[in-house]
């Protein structure tokens, strides 16, 4: 890599995963380090980092930095605290339920408090929801929304995510393989109706939701840490069975390159044009990727549908939403569609208030998109070995 702040950060991370001292410029920002650390939600991570290569914790910089990490820190533990008072609601009420990627993940990591989240994923039941949800009201969670692959609740700043499936129906060529992941369900050993993956299984649906999100819209740095490490922490995996069903779903030879990547930033790998153009996209994405590849890739997947659209019609698409999309977001619809254009609106002024700008961004995404643009895309994709193939995706 010849970007030397790019550089800073992968060592920076190494050194909060292995204890290592991370080699440094002298002249180093640590407010951008900090910046860098809020996009990607990694503000433990890169506190440790710079504690273990020398940053002094007593310094104006230090302090700086360790205050914004102790309240990480305390948001972790009450999510994790929200997690098990939930699992015991569920298990009074027998209520199947498997914990799911940063839930499961985060104990890998030297200290679990590492390995922030953003929410928490738990795999329900589908016909078991109806009984969850006076469980959730009467702990005090409140409903947000609700999707093609999950429910969304909040209670204060923990924000739970119940998924009917291990992956969006969206990803039809991934769905259509893995399904609704039930059948990679063990029951766990200290539960009654708590399950769990096998340690094949796990890695699976975390190289696929990886995948997922890097062809969509891009994905951060915790999901390359989260690989490493559990490759790392379990030597002893089937990887025949791994790579057999990776190449079902036609991620064999992403999974070669992620984990070449990985083994680049944390171990003895060396850089090459594969693992340099994925290290940028992952450090350009953020914890939740950028409009500009969100854009580009809903113009590559209708373009794969032979559903070409104008820029102001693609704009004006994602604003106005369909029918049965508004549905998934205010389920009240369901029961009185006639609100649909004042949801219309609802929802712009919510967005133009609460999104920071994203309408602004979206739309100036969108107004750059060309042809040239959009093959360009698929060609990065292709490079690291991701395509698209689906009759449809919305």
């Amino acid at each position: 890599m010849t970007n030397e702040f790019n550089k800073a950060v992968i060592a920076l991370v190494k050194s909060a995963l292995t204890g290592e001292a991370a080699e440094l410029p002298e002249q180093k920002d640590i407010g951008r380090f900090y910046k860098f650390a809020v996009k990607h939600n990694i503000v433990v991570l890169m506190y440790y980092g710079l504690i273990n290569s020398g940053m002094d914790p007593d310094s104006d910089e230090g302090i700086n930095f360790f205050i914004p990490a102790c309240q990480y820190i305390a948001v972790a533990e009450h999510q994790m605290n929200s997690v098990k008072e939930l699992f015991a609601e569920f298990e009074k009420q027998g209520i199947d339920h498997m914990p799911l990627k940063g839930v499961v993940i985060r104990d890998l990591y030297p200290k679990p408090e590492m390995r922030a989240m953003g929410d928490a994923d738990i795999l329900i039941r589908e016909d078991q929801y109806d009984g969850i949800t006076p469980i959730l009201k009467r702990t005090g969670y409140e409903f947000v929304k609700s999707s093609k692959n999950e429910y969304a609740w909040q209670k204060q700043d923990f924000y739970l995510e119940l998924h009917r499936y291990l992956l969006s129906p969206d990803h039809s060529d991934y769905f259509e393989v893995i399904g609704d992941g039930w059948q990679f369900a063990e029951k766990s050993s200290d539960s009654s109706f708590k399950y769990r993956m096998s340690d094949e299984d796990l890695l699976v649906h975390l190289v696929v939701h990886f995948a997922k999100h890097y062809r969509s819209s891009g994905i951060g740095i915790r999901h390359v840490t989260d690989i490493w490490l559990f490759l790392k922490t379990h030597p002893q995996l089937d990887t025949d069975r791994v790579k057999m069903q990776l190449t079902e779903v036609k991620l064999d030879l992403f999974y070669e390159n992620l984990i070449k990547t990985a083994n680049a930033w944390f171990g003895d790998g060396l850089f090459d044009e594969v693992t340099e153009l994925m290290t940028e996209k992952v450090l350009q994405s953020g914890s939740f990727g950028t409009p500009d590849s969100y854009s580009r890739s809903q113009a590559l997947k209708d373009s794969k549908r032979g559903e070409g659209k104008s820029r102001s019609k693609r704009f004006w698409s994602a604003v106005f939403l369909p029918y049965a999309n508004m549905c998934l977001l205010f389920p009240v619809l369901k029961k009185c569609p006639v609100l649909l254009p004042f949801l219309w609106v609802w929802r712009i002024i919510s967005t133009a208030f609460n999104k920071k700008g994203r309408l602004t961004r979206h739309y100036n995404s969108i107004k750059l998109l060309s042809s040239e643009n959009i093959k360009q895309y698929e060609k990065e994709l292709n490079a690291v070995g991701l395509e698209y193939r689906f009759e449809e995706d919305d």
